[in-house]
């Protein structure tokens, strides 16, 4: 099993669901409707893969999934759309952390969002 590299990333984000305000998922929980259409917005202001710099980079990510994700009882489909001038290594780490390849949980701390 390759190691996994070293990462973080520190910028700010929104998004918006098919779900009720607020979103289930954000308190761990299943969606109200039994699935969920979702977007995501993120604008990286600093981060790194490893040795590969996130800074300034921007992503979108879409889908659909029925069931709940926090208790991994989810099926789905999704989408991420990431910055034109990224380049191939970035291309390649931020799926690597957004898809969930990567463990993640997102901290909130005075008015900056972690992932």
């Amino acid at each position: 099993m390759s190691e996994v590299p070293s990462w973080h990333i520190v910028g700010d984000w929104f998004d918006n669901c098919s779900c009720a305000v607020p979103c289930p998922c954000t308190f761990a929980q299943a969606p109200d409707n039994g699935f969920c259409e979702s977007v995501l917005f993120w604008h990286v202001r600093e981060g790194h893969y490893g040795g590969v710099k996130l800074d300034n980079l921007s992503f979108v990510r879409v889908g659909r999934w029925e069931g709940d994700l926090w208790a991994r009882q989810a099926t789905g489909v999704g989408g991420l759309y990431i910055d034109d001038h990224a380049d191939d290594r970035q291309m390649e780490a931020l799926p690597a952390i957004i898809g969930g390849r990567r463990k993640a949980e997102p901290r909130h701390r005075a008015g900056q969002n972690h992932l």
